[in-house]
């Protein structure tokens, strides 16, 4: 089953999101909702928007 990604309508396959280190095959996943491209455009956003640090 493939799913779309919210943003720009890629087809997420299914082996681009399972963990295989995950132990734990009891648990159901969630599918993600984002694509891996744009899963990272959202990560560099977030941290692009946060303040620096202040200088003491």
């Amino acid at each position: 089953m493939a799913n779309r990604c919210l943003m720009c309508g890629r087809i997420i396959e299914e082996q681009e999101w399972k963990n295989k280190d995950e132990e734990d095959e009891d648990i159901p996943q969630k599918a993600p909702s984002f694509c891996q491209r744009c899963m990272a455009k959202i990560r560099k956003e977030s941290d692009d928007a946060q303040k620096p640090a202040k200088p003491m």
